[in-house]
C-alpha cells in the first residue's frame, strides 16, 4: 500500500526558463569524465535552494568520494540499508552491491514521510539487466505523486531499465561510448540516430520527455544553470 500523498511544494521556474518540481525524474547519461557528477551536484544545490527543508539521499555506489561535501551531514558506510533521516543529507556508500539491501532502502524511501531528493550515481549498480526490481519500480512510479524526486546517472543507455526511461521527465545526454548507446540515446532525445556527438568535451543535449520541446545543446553544465 502506498503512503498517503503529502503536500508537495509547487513547481518552480529557475532563471534558465526550465520548470522543475519535486515530482520530476532526471536521467543523466554520459561516458566517464563528461561532467555528469558535477551537473548532478549543482542540480541538487539548486533544488535544495528552492526547497531547503527537503531531505537528500545519495547512493554513492562508485565509492569515488564525489559527494564528500555532504559527508558531514551523514556518511553511512556498510552493506545494510541505512535508516531514514528527517532533514539534511545521507550519503550511503555500500561495501558491495546487494540488491536485497537496495530494495529495502528504496521501499523505505517510498514510505518516508514527505518529499525527498534521491541521487543514484550509477544505475547499473542498483539493477540487474534491463528490468528494475519491484521496489525501485514503485519508487519511480508511485513516488512521483509523493514528491520523491529522483536523479539517475548512467554511463550506458541501451541496457538501462525501461522503468527509468518511461518515468523520466528531464534528460541530459553527454558524449556516449558505443554505437548502440549513441543510436538509442539519440532516438530517446529526439535526434537523428547518426547525429554528431557534442562538439565540446563537456557539452550535452537536454530535453523534456513529458513535453514536445526541442532538444537544446549546452556547451558546459554552467550554461544550463
Amino acid at each position: 500500500m502506498a503512503p498517503a500523498p503529502p503536500e508537495i511544494p509547487p513547481a518552480a521556474t529557475p532563471q534558465n526558463g526550465i520548470t522543475v518540481s519535486l515530482m520530476d525524474r532526471w536521467l543523466l547519461l554520459g561516458a566517464t569524465g563528461t561532467c555528469k557528477t558535477r551537473f548532478a551536484k549543482e542540480l541538487i544545490k539548486r533544488l535544495l535552494k528552492l526547497w531547503p527543508d527537503t531531505p537528500l539521499y545519495i547512493l554513492e555506489s562508485k565509492d569515488a568520494g564525489d559527494f564528500e561535501e555532504w559527508y558531514g551531514d551523514g556518511l553511512y558506510l556498510g552493506d545494510e540499508p541505512p535508516p531514514l533521516i528527517r532533514k539534511g543529507a545521507q550519503v550511503w556508500r555500500p561495501g558491495a552491491d546487494r540488491q536485497q539491501a537496495y530494495d529495502i532502502w528504496f521501499d523505505r524511501l517510498l514510505h518516508a514521510e514527505g518529499p525527498l531528493i534521491l541521487l543514484n550515481d550509477e544505475i547499473s549498480s542498483i539493477t540487474r539487466g534491463s528490468t528494475a526490481t519491484e521496489p525501485f519500480q514503485r519508487l519511480m512510479k508511485q513516488g512521483r505523486g509523493l514528491g520523491k524526486c529522483a536523479i539517475n546517472c548512467s554511463q550506458e543507455f541501451h541496457g538501462s531499465p525501461k522503468q527509468i526511461k518511461t518515468q523520466t521527465t528531464h534528460v541530459c545526454r553527454w558524449r556516449m561510448e558505443g554505437e548502440q548507446d549513441v543510436w538509442s540515446s539519440n532516438r530517446f532525445i529526439r535526434r537523428a540516430h547518426d547525429a554528431p556527438e557534442p562538439p565540446h568535451k563537456y557539452g550535452f543535449f537536454y530535453t523534456r520527455k513529458d513535453e514536445m520541446t526541442p532538444t537544446r545543446y549546452y556547451p558546459r553544465y554552467q550554461t544550463f544553470f
